[in-house]
């Protein structure tokens, strides 16, 4: 008769395996990243993960905006290629030596 407990036992790391137990992807990109610039209005992003997609909030303010100053939230979303690539509909983004690369600018924790 085979014993539950000693099943479970080796059973168990090839069952997370198979259903995604690991270590999730990019998590580096998780917290929120400031524009390396000398901009009045720097750009800010947000990075959230939630069950496997990272849900990315950049904060700017766009040339002729109808009051100076106010920021703009566009909503994105991206999934991990790598554990320094996040790829969405459109856009990359990658970590080089400790900071966010997106669009045209550099960004720091």
């Amino acid at each position: 008769m085979i014993n539950i407990k000693l099943l479970l036992f080796f059973m168990l790391p090839f069952m997370c395996l198979l259903n995604g137990c690991e270590e999730q992807k990019g998590k580096e990109f998780i917290g929120h990243w400031h524009e390396v610039t000398d901009a009045k209005y720097p750009v800010n992003i947000n990075i959230q993960l939630d069950d496997g997609v990272f849900h990315i909030d950049e904060n700017r303010v766009y040339p002729g905006s109808p009051v100076k100053g106010e920021y703009s939230r566009d909503k994105l979303e991206a999934k991990a290629d790598s554990e320094n690539v996040l790829s969405g509909i459109g856009f990359t983004m990658r970590i080089e030596n400790g900071e966010l690369k997106y669009k045209d600018g550099t960004y720091k924790k």
